[in-house]
């Protein structure tokens, strides 16, 4: 697995994510800006909850580094665009999460920065299939999947629909 490399598709370069890095956003913002040599973007993330649970991830098995969180660059400014990773719920398969900050929003960077996610993920024998899944109501993400080689499985509902809402599943299959 590409570990501690960076991994270049086409126009986004990734780069691993570290504890120290985010140990460094929650600090100040501007640390993790400084570390990455790019400003970050304005509104971005949107839910800083997903760091957290990267934090604590990371804490708890830092040997899984290699797959939690990547910081997304534009290749050709070196500028952060956005972020992205791969988490595993059940054997064999990987569920793919991604974030474009808005200003880099369609601009034709979703897709290799999927593409890039999935060869990450593929690298791992055992993985024979990686999910996303998206609001019923997004009308950005899918064009972005399936430019990154993911098929449109349904729509599947909450187990509680108290709590959860609807998501269209997509499936990239290896191969």
């Amino acid at each position: 697995m590409a570990a501690m490399a960076d991994i270049v598709e086409g126009r986004v370069r990734l780069e691993p994510a570290t504890l120290d890095q985010l140990d460094a956003y929650f600090r100040d913002p501007d640390q993790l800006a400084e570390a990455l040599r790019s400003p970050l973007p304005e509104g971005w993330p949107s839910d800083v909850n997903a760091f957290l649970w990267v934090a604590n991830a990371l804490q708890r098995a830092p040997e899984a580094a290699a797959r939690w969180m990547y910081w997304a660059i534009e290749a050709e400014t070196g500028r952060l665009i956005g972020d992205g990773g791969l988490r595993s719920e059940k054997p064999g398969v990987l569920d793919v999460s991604y974030e474009l900050a808005e200003e880099f929003r369609g601009r034709g960077l979703g897709a290799p920065l999927v593409d890039a996610l999935c060869r990450i993920g593929f690298e791992d024998p055992a993985i024979t299939r990686i999910e996303a899944h998206t609001r019923v109501d997004d009308e950005a993400s899918p064009s972005t999947l399936l430019r990154a080689g993911f098929e449109r499985v349904g729509v599947i509902e909450p187990l509680d629909p108290e709590v959860g809402r609807p998501a269209v599943e997509w499936v990239r299959r290896r191969g």
